[in-house]
């Protein structure tokens, strides 16, 4: 099994070389808490940046149209740029829990994210 595993993440990692992808972030946060989450985000974000294989990252306000408001909350997405998708998986693989971690121990229950990997059409 974890060979396997082993050979689907080279085999990966070979067809997604050289091909960035968008790693993207969708964050909901409580009204109350949204200053210092604020805050702590652009942190976060930045440290994330400085990982190998991530190029750049912008952090957008999600203006509500028609019924996907949540009231209460703030919206907002985060877009990474990474290197192709293999520098993502090693994100996955080695980092992702203490960052993910960061946030949950310092805002638990004060926010839902969902994420996302886009791809150019051509990938």
């Amino acid at each position: 099994r974890k060979r396997r595993r082993e050979r689907e993440r080279r085999d990966l990692r070979e067809r997604m070389a050289g091909k960035k992808v968008i790693y993207e972030v969708n964050i909901w946060v409580d009204l109350d808490v949204w200053d210092n989450y604020k805050a702590w985000l652009e942190t976060h974000v930045a440290e994330l940046c400085e990982l190998d294989g991530f190029e750049g990252a912008e952090i957008n306000r999600v203006e509500a149209c028609g019924s996907d408001e949540v009231v209460g909350r703030k919206a907002v997405t985060v877009r990474y740029t990474v290197r192709d998708r293999a520098a993502l998986q090693d994100y996955f693989d080695v980092h992702a829990k203490k960052f993910r971690g960061d946030g949950v121990n310092k805002f638990d229950g004060r926010f839902t994210i969902t994420r996302r990997i886009l791809h150019t059409l051509d990938n």
